[in-house]
């Protein structure tokens, strides 16, 4: 029986977050978000940080070894941070709730670096573009499968606002200060071949096989914990991840909010089918 074909237990969450486990081969599939929306709303990373603890249990329950991370919308196109939660907050001038969104964000983005504080190994699986914040999250974990026609990228740097979710610290142990300023400043967008070469993603996979390429790098014993061990000792701490949120609210704050409307065409622009 192929490794795809297990039988999977369901265990609910809420809305946002969709959880089914493996029993036999030690997996857990996190799908993260909506099927009709791209981004991370404050509910979807409101759900995530507050199952942190329980995905940790059911992680050391279960005896998991994999954890699958990937996107639930049905469009395939990531595109981080919900601009109209943050352009509301802009115009309300409501700093708590930005910082609160802030702190669930970088607080999930470290527990997804330490695995959950268990010994499985958290695996990207990305068959769509992944801007901004879903391109850190990708960063933080341990093995990044991408397919070979999305697009990485930041967005946010053409609007002046610095990354918040560790793009500084999950690149810069990758590629040293300077490349990492590139990849983050430069408004590019890097194809998957290119983030193959600089070592940011571990694998690239045909289009629409993303998933069976991990399934069976996973079988064929190619993702292992000895080599996550490089990545284990340049991980930022926690600490770490949360300096970067006073910048980023300071830039939120000063900013044009017209032009957040530059970040949306070029999101519009790039979506995957």
């Amino acid at each position: 029986m192929s490794l795809c074909k297990k039988k999977r237990v369901s265990r609910k969450i809420g809305t946002e977050i969709k959880i089914h486990i493996d029993e036999k081969q030690h997996l857990l599939y996190l799908r993260i978000g909506s099927n009709q929306n791209s981004c991370y709303s404050y509910e979807t990373v409101c759900e995530f940080y507050n199952s942190l603890q329980l995905l940790q249990e059911w992680i050391q329950e279960e005896k998991i070894r994999y954890i699958i991370l990937k996107s639930r919308y049905k469009l395939n196109n990531d595109a981080g941070s919900d601009v109209k939660f943050l352009l509301k907050c802009i115009n309300d001038n409501d700093k708590m709730l930005l910082m609160d969104y802030a702190y669930k964000c970088a607080k999930i983005a470290y527990h997804l670096s330490i695995s959950f504080n268990t010994n499985a190994i958290v695996i990207s699986v990305l068959n769509g573009n992944a801007f901004g914040g879903t391109f850190e999250y990708a960063l933080a974990t341990q093995y990044v499968i991408a397919e070979e026609h999305i697009k990485f990228g930041f967005p946010e740097s053409d609007i002046g606002i610095v990354p918040v979710l560790g793009a500084y610290n999950f690149l810069t142990p990758k590629v040293g200060f300077a490349k990492a300023k590139e990849i983050i400043n430069s408004n590019k967008k890097w194809n998957a071949s290119q983030m193959m070469d600089l070592n940011i993603i571990t694998h690239v996979s045909k289009k629409g096989k993303g998933m069976e390429t991990t399934l069976e790098l996973i079988k064929e014993g190619e993702i292992t914990a000895k080599d996550c061990l490089q990545k284990a000792f340049c991980n930022p701490s926690s600490e770490d991840l949360l300096k970067s949120i006073d910048l980023w609210m300071n830039d939120l704050l000063t900013t044009n909010p017209t032009r957040f409307e530059s970040r949306d065409t070029m999101l519009e622009n790039e979506v995957t089918v």
